[in-house]
């Protein structure tokens, strides 16, 4: 379900920060933009969770609209202080982090940052076409997080998707991310990558080449010619045709999907 995603969109790009490495990993099959979904679970934040669960218990309260279908999730969210040892009882619920934010300088520091970063504008619309039900904006204001929740319980759109709409709910201080979640649910994992501290389980989700629409260069990269010069290639190899910044996008009738490298606009000195 999408809360006003689109309204609040006007270029109809969304944005993955990331580096030159992943890019490469999702483009080397050649027919599909494969990205890793990690599991909810080893996010960043660990409070988030327990934001949506207590807006969510709130709800039902206000509202009185329980239903018996809930129990087996709720009786594990009801006791927030268990949470380190209830977590491993949930669902396997996988995301992929986009931003509205365009060449936003807090967005690379914290998850493009270095000279290899890249930020990936991927087609909304069709992102949304080829999974209707995956896309969420995260809710940062307090105000619209309980109206969120009571909105769902009185149209009866709750059952099934408990944790994905819990997973929406976001501290407001991290508002300035503008933050678009792909959530899907899973039944097993069968993929796994090397964190920090854990392996950490993720799901690839493929998406159509067409949906890739920019590559933004970082603007604290160290050669940026040489960075779209190799961008260009490697994008052509893959089945792309390379369109100046100024151009507009138009796939009908190209028979090669058409991609922009645009380079960072923010005067950073380059690292």
């Amino acid at each position: 379900m999408m809360h006003k995603a689109q309204d609040k969109n006007t270029s109809g790009i969304i944005y993955h920060y990331t580096n030159t490495d992943a890019l490469y990993g999702m483009l080397k099959d050649g027919k599909k933009i494969q990205m890793w979904a990690s599991d909810f679970r080893f996010l960043n934040d660990k409070e988030e969770l327990i934001n949506g669960i207590n807006y969510l218990l709130e709800s039902i309260n206000d509202t009185g609209l329980y239903d018996k279908k809930y129990e087996h999730i709720l009786q594990h969210m009801r006791d927030t202080k268990n949470y380190e040892k209830e977590i491993v009882t949930f669902n396997n619920c996988c995301i992929i982090s986009f931003s509205l934010s365009r060449d936003d300088l807090s967005q690379w520091r914290a998850y493009a940052n270095g000279s290899n970063g890249i930020a990936l504008g991927f087609d909304l619309e069709s992102i949304i076409n080829q999974y209707q039900d995956c896309l969420q904006d995260v809710i940062y204001k307090n105000k619209y997080k309980k109206e969120f929740f009571n909105t769902l319980l009185k149209n009866g759109k709750m059952h099934g998707k408990i944790l994905s709409n819990c997973i929406v709910i976001k501290n407001s201080k991290f508002a300035s991310e503008k933050e678009i979640r792909f959530i899907k649910e899973i039944k097993e994992y069968k993929n796994f990558r090397l964190g920090k501290t854990s392996l950490i389980p993720y799901e690839i989700i493929s998406f159509e080449q067409s949906s890739l629409k920019e590559v933004w260069i970082a603007p604290n990269c160290i050669d940026k010619e040489l960075q779209k010069m190799s961008l260009k290639m490697f994008l052509e190899s893959c089945g792309y045709e390379v369109i100046s910044d100024d151009t507009k996008n138009n796939n009908l009738g190209n028979e090669k999907p058409q991609v922009k490298i645009i380079v960072s606009k923010i005067p950073l000195r380059e690292s």
